[in-house]
């Protein structure tokens, strides 16, 4: 009885050991017979971070520091700012969570606005962009197609209806020295950007 005890004991034993191995086998692409630990997040990211760097570095636009949000905005598209209560109650809501859930509004009460794009010569690829791809977000705001922004002065443009303008303002904002020497999540985030649209 006692052997039989013992047996059943190791065995089962063993059996939590294998599934034990098996799970961890599971979080891991490692086919070697040796394993060897959970990866390090940094250290790949690092590592996608140089890559990216090494692929991306002729479209890096360098700058002494960075401009206001808005400033940059305006150097592109020439504005018309309207009362955001335009917005859907459930739209401005969940912009104003999407802005409290950054780590620089934590504690602050964020104040929304909301411009339209003129339509001129400097806007001119936005507006044929939203007519090309018969885009119809506006639809919900206005009758006429109408590139539309909804801002906030320190986290800047949060939505827009034109992906040329975000690509072009997330660009023109610009990545700073200190950025690439320390290699920030800021220079992370602008040249996984890059890749997104480059690669899509």
């Amino acid at each position: 009885m006692i052997v039989k005890f013992l047996r059943f004991s190791l065995l089962s034993v063993s059996v939590l050991l294998l599934g034990s191995w098996l799970i961890r086998r599971r979080k891991t692409t490692f086919k070697g017979s040796i394993f060897p630990g959970e990866p390090d997040p940094d250290k790949d990211k690092t590592q996608t971070l140089e890559n990216l760097l090494g692929t991306y570095s002729d479209q890096l636009i360098l700058v002494d520091e960075k401009k206001e949000p808005l400033t940059v905005i305006q150097e592109l598209a020439d504005l018309e700012e309207i009362d955001p209560d335009i917005l859907h109650p459930y739209h401005l809501e969940s912009t104003l969570v999407t802005i409290q859930g950054t780590s620089k509004h934590l504690e602050t009460n964020p104040k929304i606005n909301v411009y339209i794009v003129k339509e001129n010569w400097k806007s001119r690829i936005y507006y044929e962009e939203i007519l090309t791809n018969q885009d119809s977000m506006h639809k919900a705001y206005f009758e006429m197609p109408i590139v539309y922004l909804i801002c906030e002065a320190t986290a800047g443009l949060i939505e827009t209806n034109s992906n040329l303008l975000w690509q072009d303002y997330k660009r023109l904002s610009g990545i700073t020295q200190e950025d690439i020497d320390q290699q920030t999540n800021e220079l992370y985030r602008y040249l996984s950007d890059i890749d997104a649209w480059t690669t899509a």
